[in-house]
């Protein structure tokens, strides 16, 4: 049942916290997800990211063209949930799935998790430019 060829297409187990690659305070929390894909084609990629006490933050799920090798695929999940409880916390990466055609190839109860992040670090602006 738990038996998965060693052809398939699967996660990798390698994460990167994509969220403060600009230095600046983000509006998205952005985790890089490694694959390694056996056949080109469209996946699925989703997950949960929920904090210490298991509060879901959000929920995403996206189509990704995929070619054969190794690649990484960015999840982006809105932080606004996390900015309304004001409280640090890490985020965990949780119920991380796979799927071809709508049939799941891989599954992570526990993906990954980030370092405690505060809600400062995150905003909902966008930048304001001036018309003159």
């Amino acid at each position: 049942e738990d038996f998965q060829p060693a052809s398939s297409s699967r996660f990798t187990g390698r994460f990167v916290d994509e969220t403060h690659l600009g230095g600046t305070k983000s509006n998205m929390i952005a985790i890089g997800v490694e694959v390694s894909i056996q056949t080109l084609g469209a996946y699925q990629i989703g997950g949960r990211l929920v904090d210490d006490n298991g509060f879901e933050i959000d929920r995403v799920e996206k189509t990704a063209v995929l070619v054969q090798g190794t690649q990484n695929v960015s999840l982006e999940f809105n932080p606004i949930k996390f900015m309304m409880k004001q409280k640090r916390s890490k985020l965990h990466l949780r119920d991380l799935s796979l799927k071809k055609e709508g049939m799941e190839i891989d599954w992570r109860d526990r993906a990954w998790s980030t370092a405690v992040l505060g809600p400062e670090e995150f905003t909902t602006k966008r930048e304001t430019f001036v018309i003159s």
